[in-house]
């Protein structure tokens, strides 16, 4: 037995069979009434009545469940269909009386030997159903040929018969297959979107750490080492802690910040990183008015930030420093210097401070970028942007 999968392909295809089954077997019903009646006389009694409504009872019985009952409601009746289709015709050649028919009819259940193995295949494997057909269907042939009193030939009756159940089985088996397979490879899709999404919040947890990491503990502890002032060490140490404490909260979701809080907020990075540093800002009166998501406002104050601390530490102390801020249709600072640079191309790739603080912090916003220019003896240029 196949799998279960909730209101998936595979169990609207067995659905739809059985379906098409329980209304063919009405449609055999009809057309074998007559044949029913007219062979009492072939067993007992009671064997017609008692076989008549138990082959055709679980065969159209398919029709109400397949609409309305479980899927294990209709494998159970399924294979109640194909269980009574073979006591059928074993119970026949053992009850049979003698009695002959016609040369050209047969026993009324050999009309439609193959409608519970079609039934059967929405549910078996290909192996059960293939054993079924080459031992039921030509066992519900030998019974019609018995039953006549012409002799004519039985080979070429039952392995027609059989290749034709075979063939219309083994295409129901097939599309029944298919959406089995759909099933699993939409489970497996999903599956699959789901670890990658968790490995993706990893990876950008795992950034969000590093540039943590670099520029409040490392900074503080570099601050530290190098023997700073005690006032800008508490400062910075300061700064570290109450930035864990933001980041031990809730997360703020979709809040935003307008664009005077967020200038606000640049001015105060900048003052506490390097004080000398100039604020350029062009925006028109319009933009000034517009709003920046939080996690926006976060990105761009760290990045900035820990552009400062680079030039603090490696343009010269002569080096002069500009941040320029653009609010229009992106949102866009510069932080520009003219200290002594560096090669870009021979610069690690993997260096903590500029790929976690900067480059990594922008790559994992959806609209925002963060490129670094620079070159020795030309100083460097730091470009972050967002694009609503």
């Amino acid at each position: 037995m196949h799998k279960k999968f909730e209101a998936g392909a595979a169990e609207k295809l067995a659905r739809t069979f059985a379906q098409f089954i329980g209304w063919g077997a009405v449609f055999f019903a009809i057309m074998t009434a007559p044949h029913v009646a007219s062979q009492v006389a072939l067993n007992p009694w009671w064997w017609t009545p008692l076989f008549a409504v138990l082959t055709f009872g679980t065969a159209i019985a398919l029709i109400p469940i397949s609409l309305w009952g479980s899927l294990k409601a209709l494998r159970v009746t399924i294979n109640a269909f194909a269980v009574a289709n073979v006591l059928t015709s074993t119970s026949w050649l053992l009850t049979w009386t003698g009695e002959t028919l016609p040369s050209n009819a047969g026993t009324w259940f050999s009309y439609f030997p193959g409608l519970a193995a079609v039934a059967g295949a929405i549910i078996w494997r290909l192996s059960f159903t293939a054993a079924y057909v080459a031992v039921v269907v030509p066992t519900g042939v030998y019974t019609g040929y018995v039953a006549r009193s012409s002799e004519t030939g039985l080979a070429a009756p039952l392995l027609s018969t059989t290749l034709q159940v075979l063939l219309f089985a083994v295409t129901v088996f097939a599309l029944a297959r298919a959406g089995r397979i759909l099933d699993e490879t939409a489970v497996a899709t999903r599956l699959q979107v789901v670890q990658t999404s968790v490995a993706k919040a990893r990876t950008a947890e795992q950034r969000r750490v590093n540039a943590f990491v670099h520029d409040g503990v490392m900074s503080t502890l570099i601050a530290g080492a190098r023997n700073l002032t005690s006032a800008e060490l508490a400062r910075q140490a300061a700064t570290t802690l109450a930035e864990l404490d933001r980041a031990s909260e809730e997360e703020i979701g979709n809040e935003e910040v307008s664009a005077t809080q967020f200038l606000g907020n640049l001015r105060a990075t900048i003052v506490e990183i390097k004080e000398s540093a100039r604020l350029l800002v062009a925006a028109s009166s319009q933009e000034c008015s517009a709003s920046i998501p939080v996690t926006v406002g976060r990105a761009f104050c760290a990045g900035m930030a820990e552009a400062l601390r680079n030039v603090q530490r490696h343009a010269g102390v002569c080096a002069v420093c500009e941040v320029q801020v653009f609010l229009g249709t992106e949102v866009r600072i510069d932080v520009v210097d003219n200290g002594v640079g560096f090669d870009t191309e021979s610069a690690s790739e993997f260096r903590l401070g500029v790929r976690a603080s900067i480059l990594d912090r922008f790559a994992q916003l959806e609209g925002a970028r963060a490129v670094v220019h620079s070159e020795p003896g030309r100083g460097t240029r730091v470009t972050m942007s967002w694009t609503p």
